[in-house]
């Protein structure tokens, strides 16, 4: 076992022996469960890459289906999830399934699709009360990924010779990671007492995750989290979130600064030694083209999902001609592996899940919840994120199946019998 898995099972221990002092013992195995999956799909061949393994993933979730049960029978359920949500979300899955009898091939394929319909559904088994609860994890999860990252010191070189924080997985997933820390650190100190414990905590979190981004040189990572504290500057004025934002903007200041005046060391990192490739979203662009052409080949069920995902599952009709695996963006992955249909319905939930949380979230959900899906629209435009495999896809089901509730309707019939005979 490496010292990093084993600091994280020290930590997880840890975890869940405080938890049982305080008697939250089902909700701390449920979050660190989540954690832990959303670290097992994600590794390369990093001080992680042990994670990758059949065992921790069935204890994972086996603890995770015992926690489940338990909080299902201790949970609030005055709360009902949105139909429409509801019904986008299944059938998005039901079409999946359709394509994949009607293109996939390989069982291997259909293994990669069951993981994903799992990814994609499980944050919805939690009740009302704990709806948070896989975000949680997520972050928990995500924290622990960066601390062995740069405590570890694992990068990876670009073509300036800047190093990129890797850790043996993709600088953009980390990135990600990132972003969701900072973003949730930003939350807690915009709702926490100023200088108390949680507020130092919130601050803490964000600078770890804003670390992190600038250190994966990711730059659709940076634009993403300036939106989302956009999002929650427009929502809250307290003083803590202007001196952030205002942090952020002189960082932009410094940058536009830097690249005016020809300053080597910003240019040279900014770019990563390929000018050229800015023109082309470093290479975006030509992929699109030719994730477009396929489309127009199958526009109705698409490749069958994950064609884009290995050589083979595609025949080899895409990763024959552009180095990758993925469009590079949410909707062209959806469209191609899918079809019109199953991109339509996943555009469905996400809508479906602003609507509602628009309409019936309390005030500090919405704290949350819209930074959230503003930092997932923003990386959907330039990454495959919840249309495949990944820790997109775990923050996507976390974050629409926390927005997707609606209180249940009350009868007022029963309510005023219960005030005529004195029981209200």
């Amino acid at each position: 076992m490496t010292p990093a898995l084993g600091g994280l099972f020290v930590l997880a221990l840890l975890s869940l022996l405080v938890s049982l002092v305080r008697a939250r013992f089902p909700e701390t195995l449920a979050a660190i469960c989540i954690g832990v999956m959303s670290l097992i799909y994600i590794q390369g061949e990093g001080p992680l890459a042990a994670l990758r393994n059949d065992t921790y993933t069935f204890l994972a979730a086996g603890g995770l289906a015992v926690s489940l049960l338990v909080l299902y029978f201790r949970s609030d359920h005055s709360a009902l999830r949105d139909r429409f949500v509801v019904g986008c979300l299944a059938a998005f899955v039901l079409w999946v399934i359709v394509g994949g009898v009607l293109g996939i091939r390989l069982s291997d394929q259909w293994k990669v699709t069951g993981t994903y319909i799992a990814m994609l559904l499980l944050p919805f088994a939690f009740p009302y009360g704990h709806r948070f609860l896989p975000l949680y994890g997520l972050v928990a999860g995500a924290v622990y990924q960066i601390a062995v990252a740069l405590l570890g010191g694992y990068y990876v070189p670009t073509l300036s010779g800047v190093a990129q924080l890797s850790a043996g997985i993709q600088p953009n997933i980390l990135a990600l990671q990132a972003a969701v820390v900072a973003v949730v650190g930003s939350v807690i100190v915009v709702s926490r007492p100023w200088l108390g414990f949680r507020w130092w905590l919130g601050v803490l979190l964000f600078a770890l995750g804003s670390v992190a981004i600038v250190l994966t040189v990711s730059r659709s990572g940076m634009v993403a989290l300036a939106a989302a504290i956009g999002v929650l500057l427009l929502m809250n004025t307290r003083l803590e979130l202007a001196i952030l934002g205002g942090l952020a903007v002189a960082f932009a200041a410094v940058a536009l600064i830097a690249d005016v005046f020809r300053v080597t060391a910003f240019t040279d990192w900014f770019v990563r030694g390929d000018v050229a490739s800015l023109s082309t979203l470093t290479g975006r662009t030509e992929i699109w083209a030719l994730a477009l052409s396929m489309v127009e080949e199958r526009p109705v069920v698409g490749w069958g999902f994950a064609a884009l995902y290995r050589h083979d599952y595609s025949g080899g009709r895409f990763l024959d001609l552009v180095e990758g695996t993925n469009a590079h963006n949410v909707w062209l992955q959806a469209v191609v592996e899918t079809g019109v249909i199953g991109m339509m319905t996943l555009a469905g939930v996400l809508w479906g899940a602003i609507r509602v949380a628009r309409v019936t979230a309390p005030s500090a959900d919405k704290t949350l919840l819209y930074p959230l899906l503003a930092l997932l629209i923003l990386n959907s435009l330039v990454s495959a994120g919840f249309a495949t495999i990944g820790f997109a896809t775990f923050l996507f089901g976390a974050v629409i199946s926390a927005a997707s509730w609606r209180p249940e309707p009350v009868d007022l019939s029963t309510v005023i019998k219960r005030v005529d005979v004195g029981t209200a």
